[in-house]
């Protein structure tokens, strides 16, 4: 009963957000379809690169980053166990990137009908788009969206568990070492010493992780978000169990 109750209100907080956030996308491609006039015209040799699935990503990864210290002491008030308030993020989520997903399949392919739209999926894996019948396409990037959706909002939430067990101090540590190291101090070893061997693996690696090497696959991807998935979640796990109530 309480894990459904956690259920119950997590889903209700994200359909607020949710509307939200695809009334502003609505409005934002009215805009964009006014003033490019481009309704109902596919222009020869004009395409739009689509971005819905990285806008909805960012969304989830700042839902999940939200998702934690406020719930946590309101649910923990009121009785509600650790185990049950994690489950419940959890189950809750996947409702939530399965209906985002399949939104944003609809919506590339039903804007696909007017304008020449190139959705991030359709980009990033063209091969496989092409050798491949539409319906097994519409579904494969629906899963392929919903993987990807599932990883932000558990990267979110992951990191803010995690600063909530953090120190004042370490959290300042955190927030400064992280982004000089890999905005100044990588590069700069990168440059001088490995010439650019780091980011070279680190490239290949992504590349490998997202399906894109030797061909198109997608299914890689789906497999790799899913893996990345568990293991934030399982990390998140172990920091939610034991975390104090604090403000």
């Amino acid at each position: 009963m309480r894990l459904k109750s956690v259920l119950k209100y997590n889903i209700s907080e994200t359909i607020r957000s949710m509307l939200v956030f695809y009334g502003v996308m609505v409005a934002v491609l009215v805009f964009f379809v006014v003033s490019m006039g481009v309704v109902m015209i596919k222009s020869d040799g004009v395409s739009f690169a689509g971005g819905a699935e990285m806008a909805s990503a960012i969304f989830l990864f700042v839902l999940g980053l939200n998702s934690f210290k406020q719930n946590y002491l309101f649910l923990s008030s009121n009785g509600i166990t650790r185990k049950a308030q994690f489950y419940g993020f959890l189950i809750s989520s996947l409702p939530v990137v399965a209906v985002m997903g399949a939104i944003d399949t609809a919506y590339g392919n039903i804007l696909g009908e007017f304008i020449n739209y190139n959705a991030m999926f359709s980009q990033m894996y063209n091969g496989f788009v092409l050798d491949t019948p539409k319906p097994f396409i519409l579904l494969i990037g629906f899963v392929w969206s919903a993987a990807l959706y599932l990883f932000a909002i558990t990267l979110g939430y992951f990191i803010t568990t995690l600063y909530y067990r953090m120190s004042k101090l370490l959290k300042i540590i955190i927030s400064v070492g992280v982004p000089m190291l890999f905005f100044t101090v990588l590069p700069g070893i990168d440059s001088v010493v490995t010439g650019g061997k780091i980011y070279g693996w680190m490239g290949e690696l992504f590349i490998s992780l997202a399906g894109l090497k030797n061909g198109s696959n997608p299914f890689v991807a789906v497999i790799s978000l899913l893996i990345a998935s568990a293991i934030l979640a399982g990390l998140a796990f172990l920091l939610v169990r034991k975390a104090p109530v604090k403000e």
